[in-house]
């Protein structure tokens, strides 16, 4: 029978992760589990993961071809990812994967910069290798009269899987910046001065 005050006291006391508790004023607070995602950070996960695999995808796609006036592709016009950049991007995917891993389930700033400068490495191969050639004023398009290159989806992936690189590391680390509250820790109450 003694024992039964304590009993009820620890099951008052007791909260489950992840649910509310009171703070002094009587109001609820919400505590989310540590090293869970929230809504943030499951889309930036998401943008990490999703832009890896799109570099790696494109290599294998159609970057672009050289067609004729009359739409007739010109013999070897047809040119695919990594003939053109030499599985750069494959490579810039494969590093990316684990890049992503350590920024969002890890949390780690160093993953969040180095998925960002990925992102940024792929842009610039997308930019300053593809495009030239997928326009067309540095292909196969210059050797044969009245033929014109265009982009096809491998160029559109690549770039797409570079602005998501960029986008998951840059604002990660914007949203993990020191001295920022995390959206899944409430800001406590400042003290009052006591009279």
């Amino acid at each position: 029978m003694g024992m039964q005050p304590y009993r009820e006291r620890a099951q008052v006391n007791e909260t489950a992760p992840g649910t509310t508790d009171q703070d002094s004023r009587g109001q609820r607070v919400s505590r989310a589990p540590a090293g869970g995602f929230d809504a943030v950070g499951a889309a930036l996960a998401a943008a990490g993961f999703l832009g890896a695999i799109l570099l790696v995808l494109s290599d294998f796609m159609t970057l672009f071809d050289v067609t004729t006036a009359a739409g007739v592709t010109v013999p070897g016009g047809t040119i695919k990812g990594h003939s053109n950049h030499s599985f750069a991007m494959l490579i810039v995917g494969l590093a990316a994967l684990p890049m992503a891993y350590g920024a969002t389930a890890g949390r780690s700033r160093p993953a969040m910069v180095g998925l960002a400068v990925l992102g940024v490495i792929a842009a610039l191969i997308a930019l300053a290798v593809d495009l030239p050639d997928a326009t067309g004023t540095n292909t196969l398009a210059k050797t044969f009269e009245s033929a014109h290159a265009t982009a096809r989806t491998g160029f559109y992936l690549e770039t797409l899987g570079a602005v998501l690189l960029v986008f998951s590391g840059g604002a990660g680390l914007l949203l993990s910046a020191p001295g920022r509250s995390r959206p899944d820790q409430p800001r406590r109450p400042r003290p009052t001065g006591e009279g």
